[in-house]
């Protein structure tokens, strides 16, 4: 009981602050949104059945497959500069640093975007009307996610994370769960409606993170927003889309696979499932929203000892956070998929290997951030891009025999295996820890 009381007390004492305000804030949208998600993912369940419902997911995963190419690096680099350089107001050294953050997400959707629609074609796209036009929509959305995101790094680099957030995880949902119940009351809900109506309020929500961004910027330092210049960005920019490449796997890459191997049956019962775990990343994930810009102005000021702190007792919270989650889960999920639509109960096993996947995921603690924001994305850089080779021969391998069981099964490896070879090199690179083990022999 008193070494309970005693985390309680510490946990207060070091995440108290920007991280604690940060999280509370990120909480509650995060708790609108996977309320929001929920009921969208339980009416287009049941009104589109697991193959319809498998056609919005794959659209779905096309798009944010080309997102993340951008946004698994791009984030990283944006909030790490941002928040430096805020920190010592040296915003002159953050001259063209949007600008050259829309260029490469222009680049890349637009080579990504390029990649995918081979490979669907190479399948005969014209075969299936269906699949044909979720997957347009997919490409329309994409682009929309990566403006939203480079917005949303610049403000919590400022440390605006009400407005960083507000707009992805509420208006989004929001929007998208009225426009959702509006073609279901007028019965033209199909996965391509739901789609386009995704695409709309992923845009409203654009527009608003792009005014805030203005809006909070200081005059002083506007000049530098809007100038145009490469310098030194490239270099450490795409180090850190190429270390992000692992975040492409999540979701996105195995809707593909099973795609081109499986049915849209397999598609939705993975992509339903996914939904469902990814509730285990809740904690951490509200947790990393003030973490990260923290851990960078932390290491700006060299407070090494500080830092250190921070990223463990994040690792331990988010950990407790992920195996209650996921206990809740394999305890609830035999009970309501089937009331959802009768064959989600094959997504019982699919969800509960998910959810183990991401509980060990948050045991090694965020040490591709750390990594990054301490100037180690070289480093992160390779070991993610042979986390991804590994991950996509995986993906295709298991899904092409196992269905969404075998991608499940991939996408659990990958998820767990890289974080933890990060956070040992982090180790070894810096003396940081940020895993589990050490969180607890911490004193």
């Amino acid at each position: 009981m008193a070494t309970a009381f005693q985390f309680i007390e510490k946990s207060h004492r070091i995440l108290r602050g920007p991280i604690a305000s940060s999280a509370a804030i990120t909480t509650l949208y995060r708790l609108f949104n996977m309320g929001a998600g929920f009921v969208i993912v339980a009416i287009l369940g049941a009104k589109l059945g697991g193959a319809g419902f498998g056609y919005f997911s794959l659209g779905l995963g096309v798009a944010m497959l080309i997102a993340a190419v951008v946004q698994s690096g791009m984030e990283i680099f944006l909030v790490r500069n941002v928040a430096r350089y805020a920190a010592q107001s040296q915003w002159s050294e953050l001259k063209g640093v949007s600008k050259f953050a829309l260029s490469i997400v222009l680049v890349i959707a637009a080579l990504s975007a390029l990649f995918i629609a081979g490979s669907i074609l190479y399948r005969g796209i014209s075969h299936d009307d269906a699949l044909f036009e979720v997957t347009l929509v997919g490409f329309a959305i994409a682009p929309i996610i990566c403006l939203n995101s480079v917005a949303t790094s610049i403000l919590r680099g400022l440390m605006k994370m009400g407005r960083a957030y507000f707009p992805q995880l509420v208006l989004v949902q929001a929007c998208h769960l009225i426009t959702i119940l509006f073609l279901l009351a007028i019965d033209v809900l199909t996965p391509q409606s739901a789609l386009v109506s995704l695409a709309a309020a992923w845009s409203v929500a654009t527009i608003l993170s792009w005014i805030w961004t203005w809006q909070y910027w200081p005059e002083s330092g506007r000049k530098s927003l809007s100038q145009m210049y490469i310098g030194d960005w490239s270099r450490s920019a795409l180090l850190l889309l190429a270390g992000g490449a692992v975040g492409i796997m999540l979701g996105r890459i195995e809707t593909i696979a099973l795609a081109q191997f499986s049915t849209p049956l397999q598609i939705g019962l993975f992509a339903f499932a996914f939904r469902f775990a990814q509730l285990a990343t809740f904690p951490g994930f509200a947790l990393a929203s003030g973490l990260d810009p923290v851990v960078a102005t932390l290491h700006a000021k060299n407070d090494h000892k500080t830092l250190s702190e921070r990223v463990l007792l994040a690792t331990r919270l988010s950990v407790l956070g992920a195996v209650l989650i996921s206990i809740a889960i394999g305890a609830g999920a035999r009970f309501i998929f089937p009331i959802i639509a009768p064959e989600f109960i094959n997504a019982v096993p699919v969800v509960i290997i998910l959810s183990i996947g991401f509980t060990m995921q948050a045991a090694a603690g965020r040490p591709f951030a750390v990594l990054s924001i301490m100037g180690q994305e070289k480093v992160s850089a390779i070991i993610c891009t042979i986390a991804a080779i590994i991950g996509l021969v995986l993906v295709f391998v298991m899904a092409a025999k196992l269905g969404a069981i075998g991608a499940a099964i991939a996408t659990a490896m990958i998820i767990a295996a890289t974080p933890m070879a990060l956070a040992y090199t982090l180790w070894q690179r810096t003396g940081i820890r940020c895993d589990l083990l050490a969180s607890f022999a911490a004193k």
